[in-house]
């Protein structure tokens, strides 16, 4: 009796666990990709080194990236021992993120929407923003955070070489 019992409840129950673990939602992917270049890949120092950061819509849905007085996608730039290059004075402006400080990069002026398969674009100028000035290798890798998906998007890396 006790195992008809059992049975019985085993198979009441059954159905339940696998219907509740169907219906477990898997993570959204992210909404877009983030893709970063350059034009070459050899700067002499104190010249320009400007990136090409291009952020396309991978979903089915408009995406909005607030366009203000800061960059939409952080970047991080580390020299060849894999420390983060120090921002200049107008890239510490820039970068702001906390309004206390004053208007940076988290200062919103026009929420952009990119339609699915479009792309948004930004043309940093890197040496403005970080001190390049030292030769060496550095490795570039751009990030934004995706609040659909709640997921950190990184680009790929790219590594430049400044010369004396």
């Amino acid at each position: 009796m006790k195992v008809l019992r059992g049975l019985v409840f085993l198979l009441a129950v059954v159905p339940l666990v696998s219907s509740t673990t169907a219906q477990v939602a898997q993570p959204e992917k992210p909404t877009f990709t983030i893709t970063i270049s350059t034009p070459q890949t050899v700067f002499k120092s104190g010249s320009d080194v400007r990136l090409k950061a291009t952020m396309t819509n991978t979903s089915d849905r408009d995406i909005f990236c607030g366009v203000g007085m800061g960059p939409i996608i952080d970047i991080d730039i580390r020299d060849a021992e894999g420390r983060p290059v120090p921002e200049t004075p107008d890239g510490r402006k820039l970068h702001v993120k906390d309004h206390r400080d004053g208007p940076g990069g988290a200062f919103t002026v026009v929420r952009v929407p990119i339609k699915p398969g479009k792309t948004f674009e930004e043309e940093p100028m890197l040496n403005k923003e970080y001190d390049l000035s030292t030769a060496g290798k550095y490795t570039i890798q751009a990030h934004r955070f995706d609040g659909v998906s709640m997921t950190l998007v990184k680009s790929n890396t790219i590594t430049v070489t400044v010369t004396p």
